[in-house]
């Protein structure tokens, strides 16, 4: 019983770190991955540095907001289309992750813009909410809600389903 920690400190061998002139031609040669921008929604630092590293190292561009209200905000405040996904705890001080939720999909709509992705996470949650939070009649319609501690794969699940679907519309 108890809390686990999980910890991920990225090693990489120093001759594995330099690029060989094969190595370089094709970086400089081969198409791109369409770029991804991410916000994150936590009120604990932890979580958000984590998360970041995470999406970084994947090569999303993170944004940070500390609370719901924020998040809102930082969205009004950017065209449409800016970011293709939005990360965001449930539980937070000021304004919850559900309450952002419905306030961006509320502002999506009056102003016609397409819907972004909302992922929620948390580490306590019941079937109830989870339910709530991707029900899209019940306001938010959550893409998936993502149970505490976050690894690396989820993260890379949620990149490459919308690399996937970027590149269907291309």
């Amino acid at each position: 019983k108890g809390t686990s920690f999980v910890f991920y400190i990225p090693v990489t061998p120093a001759e594995e770190t330099m690029l060989t002139m094969a190595s370089f031609y094709d970086y400089c040669t081969k198409p791109k991955a369409p770029k991804m921008t991410a916000s994150i929604v936590d009120d604990i630092k932890f979580n958000r540095d984590l998360l970041k590293i995470m999406l970084e190292n994947e090569g999303v561009e993170v944004h940070i907001a500390e609370n719901g209200l924020e998040a809102v905000n930082i969205y009004k405040n950017n065209p449409g289309d800016f970011f293709d996904f939005i990360l965001t705890d449930l539980q937070m001080p000021i304004m919850d992750g559900v309450t952002a939720s419905k306030e961006i999909r509320n502002f999506q709509k009056s102003q016609g813009r397409k819907e972004v992705d909302i992922y929620i996470i948390s580490g306590n949650c019941s079937e109830t909410e989870i339910k709530e939070c991707t029900d899209p009649s019940r306001g938010i319609g959550a893409r998936d809600f993502l149970k505490k501690p976050v690894n690396n794969s989820m993260i890379k699940n949620i990149v490459r389903k919308k690399f996937k679907k970027q590149m269907s519309t291309i």
